[in-house]
């Protein structure tokens, strides 16, 4: 998720997918989530078979890492002439300029990067003997705590 997020991003930003910038998206995501924690911190059971979870978690702000690094990412498209106009194709990057913008690209997001707390629930459903998780709520979670927004 942390990498389909990524390319969205750099998509949408510069138009280019990370692929073409010479950035591995999963690579890049396996990063990011290093060092991501949660902690129980407390349960409820209501009668009517529903409950939650609520957790403390601390982890990377994704969407603050990309907004900080995408700075100087658009920096040096920019002073290379590969910037990408709204209805353009963006222009393929050499092998030397990937390995250049890989290079900045994780040299500004490890300057970025630092662990943010956050407090976050999930929803349960009992059926029948077994607690299940609502992946509505879960994926909303996720969200909050990696700052996937």
């Amino acid at each position: 998720r942390a990498a389909t997020y990524l390319d969205e991003e750099l998509q949408s930003w510069e138009g280019y997918t990370a692929a073409e910038l010479g950035i591995d998206a999963d690579a890049w995501a396996t990063w990011a989530l290093t060092g991501a924690t949660y902690e129980l911190s407390s349960v409820y059971a209501y009668d009517d078979g529903t409950g939650s979870a609520y957790f403390d978690t601390e982890a990377r702000n994704l969407n603050s890492i990309i907004n900080e690094a995408d700075t100087e990412l658009y920096d040096y498209l920019s002073e290379h002439g590969l910037s990408v106009r709204d209805g353009e194709e963006p222009a393929p990057l050499s092998e030397e300029q990937r390995a250049e913008v890989a290079a900045l690209w994780q040299d500004a997001c490890e300057r970025a990067a630092s662990l943010e707390g956050a407090f976050v629930s999930v929803e349960l459903a009992r059926v029948g003997e077994t607690w299940t998780v609502d992946e509505e709520s879960l994926d909303e979670a996720l969200e909050s705590a990696l700052g996937l927004y």
